[in-house]
C-alpha cells in the first residue's frame, strides 16, 4: 500500500510512539504493512508477545520489575524492525501468501484406571483448539488426561473401543461419533463403561481428523490406549461359628422341677478342691423309691465329663486356686454338683 508520507517521517514518527504507547506503534506498524509479508509477521509476533506478558503480569506470575524489562525489549526489538524498514516492504507485491497450516488444539480425556465389575462408570473425551477452554465445567482429579493434538478439523470422530478378542467391556455411546469443533468453546463426547471381567485391560481412544482432501472425505486416525484394572464387588465375611467350651454333661432321666418357693443361694464360697474335701453321697434304700417334690423328682447327674486337656492330678491339690482361663468353668461344674447333692440328700 502507498506510504501517507516519506519513510523517514513515518520511521521517526513510530520511534516516538513507540516510548509512550508500545501497543499503539505496533499496531500503527502493522497496518501499514502488507498482510503475509515477512515485515507483517515479525509485527504481530511483537504485539502477540506484549499480550502475553500483560497477561503474565495481570496473573501475577511476573513481577513488575520483570514487567519492565520485557517491554524493554520489545521497545528494542521493534526499534531494529522500524530501523530496518525499506520503501518496498510496504508495496503489495511483496506480500508473500501463507501456506494453509493445520489447526492444532488440545484433548483432554477421563478414563479411571480401577473400575468396579458390572458397574457402569462415565467416560469422557473433550476436544477444544483453546487450551483454557478445554477445562470449563470440569472437575479435575487424577484420572484426567490432556495432551495435545497435532491436527484438528473442523469434524472429528472420537470412538471408544475394546480390542480384546474377547469382550471385557460393554460400551454405551451416548451421543453422535462425528462432531463438529469450533474455534471456541470445547467439543465432548460421553461414553458409560460397564465391566464384564475381572482382572486388567486395555481400552483404545480413536480419533479420526476428517477433511475433505481431492474432493472426497479423507480420515486420519490417532489412537491412544489406557489400562484399566477391573475389581470385583467385595463380599461380607461370613460370621465365624460358635466354639465349644470343653465341658459336656450326661443326664439320665427326664427334668424335673424345684418346690415351689426353693431355690439355690449362691454365695461367695471359696471351695476346697481336694478329694477328700468332697463330701460322699448317701447311699439310697434299696426298696424306698425316690421321693419327689412339688414339681416331680431331680435326676442326679450320672457323669460329668472332664474333658483330656484337664490334669485330674491338679484336682488332688490342697488349697488348689489354679488362675487359668478354664477356673471359672471349674468353679461352676463343682457348684452344679454340689447342688445336685444337696438336693438328694434333701430329698431323701
Amino acid at each position: 500500500m502507498p506510504l501517507p508520507k516519506l519513510l523517514p517521517d513515518l520511521q521517526q514518527e513510530l520511534r516516538d510512539q513507540l516510548i509512550d504507547d508500545l501497543a499503539g506503534a505496533l499496531k500503527a506498524l502493522q497496518q501499514l504493512l502488507p498482510p503475509g509479508s515477512e515485515k507483517h509477521r515479525t509485527a504481530t509476533t511483537l504485539l502477540g508477545k506484549l499480550n502475553d506478558t500483560n497477561k503474565a503480569r495481570l496473573r501475577g506470575t511476573i513481577s513488575n520489575e520483570d514487567l519492565q524489562l520485557a517491554y524493554n525489549q520489545l521497545r528494542s526489538d521493534l526499534l531494529d524492525l522500524i530501523d530496518g524498514l525499506v520503501a518496498g516492504d510496504f508495496e503489495a507485491a511483496t506480500a508473500i501468501p501463507e501456506a494453509k497450516k493445520a489447526k492444532q488444539g488440545e484433548i483432554l480425556y477421563r478414563i479411571p484406571d480401577t473400575m468396579p465389575l458390572g458397574r457402569e462408570t462415565r467416560c469422557l473425551v473433550r476436544i477444544a483448539l483453546n487450551a483454557d477452554a478445554i477445562v470449563e465445567n470440569i472437575t479435575l482429579d487424577e484420572y484426567v488426561t490432556l495432551k495435545p493434538l497435532s491436527r484438528v478439523s473442523d469434524l472429528m470422530q472420537v470412538e471408544l473401543l475394546d480390542p480384546g478378542k474377547d469382550p471385557a467391556f460393554e460400551i454405551r455411546s451416548i451421543n453422535s461419533p462425528e462432531q463438529f469443533v469450533e474455534d471456541e468453546g470445547y467439543t465432548e463426547w460421553l461414553f458409560q463403561v460397564m465391566p464384564l471381567r475381572a482382572g486388567t485391560f486395555p481400552l483404545l481412544i480413536k480419533v479420526s481428523v476428517i477433511e475433505l482432501i481431492l474432493g472426497k472425505e479423507r480420515k486420519k486416525e490417532i489412537v491412544l490406549e489406557e489400562e484399566v484394572q477391573v475389581r470385583a464387588n467385595l463380599q461380607t465375611a461370613p460370621e465365624s461359628p460358635l466354639k465349644s467350651a470343653g465341658e459336656t454333661f450326661l443326664f439320665e432321666g427326664p427334668a424335673g422341677k424345684l418346690p415351689e418357693g426353693e431355690g439355690v443361694q449362691y454365695a461367695d464360697v471359696e471351695y476346697d478342691l481336694t478329694e477328700k474335701s468332697m463330701p460322699a453321697p448317701a447311699a439310697p434304700a434299696a426298696s424306698a423309691p425316690p421321693k419327689t417334690g412339688v414339681g416331680g423328682s431331680i435326676p442326679m447327674p450320672s457323669t460329668i465329663y472332664t474333658p483330656p486337656s484337664v490334669n485330674k492330678q491338679d484336682w488332688g491339690e490342697p488349697q488348689a486356686k489354679k488362675r487359668s482361663g478354664c477356673l471359672p468353668l471349674i468353679f461352676l461344674l463343682i457348684a452344679v454338683a454340689l447342688m445336685g447333692v444337696s438336693i438328694y440328700v434333701f430329698l431323701n
